[in-house]
């Protein structure tokens, strides 16, 4: 009976043995195909990262030459209504001058006649009388 029960636990150690060898084995191929599978998706992931960040670029090379026409367009806005501004102010300057002055000129005229009027007509020696 000894020899039968050690016979028997050899065999079921046997048996173990090839089992887990035969588990180890399927474990292992497991392993590598989750392996291949992870690289795989990570190689996607990566490419889609890198497809996303080029196109990123692009549309923000894009959105900086709008930008960069439309500034230059208000440039060219502005400085064409500054240079229509200085023509107005250039046209109307010296009509507006010359009215002012002239103005100005005619009140200190009028201001002087009065005074020369007030001079004639005063007595020109008051103490003398």
């Amino acid at each position: 009976m000894k020899t039968d029960a050690g016979l028997s636990a050899k065999a079921h150690r046997e048996e173990i043995t090839t089992n887990l060898q035969t588990l180890g084995g399927a474990l292992s191929k497991t392993i590598e195909q989750i392996s291949a599978s992870q690289k795989e998706r990570l190689d996607r992931v990566s490419g889609s990262v890198a497809e996303l960040t080029q196109r990123s670029g692009e549309q923000q090379e894009a959105l900086r030459k709008t930008v960069e026409e439309r500034l230059d367009a208000i440039c060219t806005e502005n400085t064409d209504k500054l240079e229509q501004m200085r023509l107005t102010v250039d046209e109307k300057l010296p009509s507006t001058l010359d009215q002012r002055l002239g103005a100005s000129f005619q009140i200190v005229a009028d201001r002087l006649n009065e005074v020369y009027k007030n001079g004639r007509d005063a007595d020109p020696c008051p103490r003398s009388r």
